[in-house]
């Protein structure tokens, strides 16, 4: 059985939990009158998120660059179409 603390695939599974409990967090307090912070804040959480689960998950982190850069360019440019919706 391995260890969550030592293993890297479950570092990275706390992490995803955390972000999933902060962006949460801050849908239930967004609406108090900052929600265009808030929202772009758990877009760019959700972004975070899909990009790590990528990588990890998937296993495209042992893949070739123009993959890896393809995944960073995707969660760019899905972080702007989704944030220039909320502005």
């Amino acid at each position: 059985m391995t260890n969550l603390f030592t293993d890297p695939v479950g570092k990275i599974w706390l992490l995803l939990m955390v972000l999933t409990a902060t962006s949460w967090g801050l849908s239930l307090t967004g609406s108090n009158g900052a929600g265009g912070i808030a929202s772009a804040t758990i877009i760019a959480i959700a972004v975070t998120k899909a990009v790590l689960i990528l990588r990890y998950f998937m296993d495209a982190r042992d893949g070739p660059a123009w993959l890896n850069r393809s995944i960073y360019l995707g969660g760019a440019t899905l972080f702007v179409v989704l944030a220039l919706q909320h502005i």
